[in-house]
C-alpha cells in the first residue's frame, strides 16, 4: 500500500500538466522557432541538448541536490543562489520562481509542507524539497522529472511549429534512454552536472520577450 501511494503522489506532483501555469512558458522554444525553419530533427537535437548540457539537466542535478539538502534552509539558500547564477536570462529564472511558488502553494494545501520563506522557491529546489519530505525515492523520481520537463517542452512546441502530438511521442521515446542515462549520471554525481552550456537556447530565452507576437509568457 505504502508503494502504491508513493507511485502515485510522485506521478501526481511530477504531472507535466498539474496546474501550476507550466503551459504558459516555453523557455525560448517559441522564439527559437520563429528563427528560422525548426524540423522535426532539429528539435529532437534541441531537446537532447537540453537534457545533456542545459537547462532540462541543470533542473534535474538542482532537484536532486535539494532532495538531498531538504533538511537544511541554509544548504538550499545557497543552492538557490547557485541556481540564479546558472539562469543568466530573466525570463527563464523569473518563471522558475513563480512556477515554484504556485507549487509551493498547491503543497501546502494537499500535504500541508512549510518551505522556508527565506528560500527563493525555485521549482526544481520545491521539486526536490518536496519529494525528500514526502518520502518519495530520488532514484524513481528523478528520470520522472527529466522526462516530464521534455514533455512541456514538446507541449510547447505542438503549438509553436508544425508538430503533431504523434511525432512528439517519437521525439519523447527517442529521448527516454538518454533520460535514463542521464538520470543516473545525476544520482552519482549532481554537483558534475549542476551546470548549463547552451547559449543558444540562452539566446533564444532572451529574445522571446521582444517578439511582436507570442504565444508563451517566457
Amino acid at each position: 500500500m505504502g508503494g502504491t501511494l508513493s507511485l502515485l503522489r510522485l506521478q501526481q506532483i511530477l504531472d507535466s500538466q498539474f496546474p501550476i501555469g507550466a503551459f504558459a512558458h516555453s523557455w525560448g522554444l517559441e522564439a527559437y522557432s520563429q528563427g528560422g525553419n525548426l524540423s522535426q530533427r532539429a528539435l529532437y537535437d534541441l531537446l537532447h541538448a537540453s537534457l545533456t548540457r542545459g537547462s532540462v539537466g541543470l533542473e534535474g542535478a538542482a532537484c536532486a541536490l535539494a532532495h538531498f539538502r531538504a533538511g537544511s534552509p541554509k544548504e538550499l539558500l545557497e543552492l538557490a543562489h547557485q541556481f540564479a547564477a546558472w539562469t543568466p536570462i530573466a525570463g527563464p529564472r523569473e518563471t522558475s520562481l513563480r512556477l515554484g511558488g504556485r507549487l509551493l502553494r498547491i503543497l501546502s494545501r494537499l500535504y500541508g509542507l512549510a518551505w522556508s520563506p527565506s528560500v527563493p522557491p525555485h521549482q526544481p529546489l520545491v521539486t526536490g524539497w518536496a519529494l525528500a519530505r514526502l518520502g518519495l525515492p530520488l532514484s524513481l523520481a528523478l528520470p520522472v522529472y527529466l522526462q516530464s520537463s521534455l514533455m512541456a517542452l514538446l507541449a510547447a512546441a505542438i503549438r509553436s511549429i508544425a508538430l503533431s502530438p504523434e511525432a512528439a511521442q517519437e521525439i519523447l521515446t527517442q529521448l527516454q534512454p538518454h533520460i535514463a542515462t542521464k538520470a543516473r549520471a545525476i544520482l552519482e554525481d549532481p554537483d558534475a552536472h549542476f551546470y548549463t552550456a547552451t547559449p543558444g537556447w540562452d539566446f533564444w530565452a532572451a529574445v522571446q520577450p521582444h517578439l511582436e507576437t507570442r504565444l508563451f509568457l517566457s
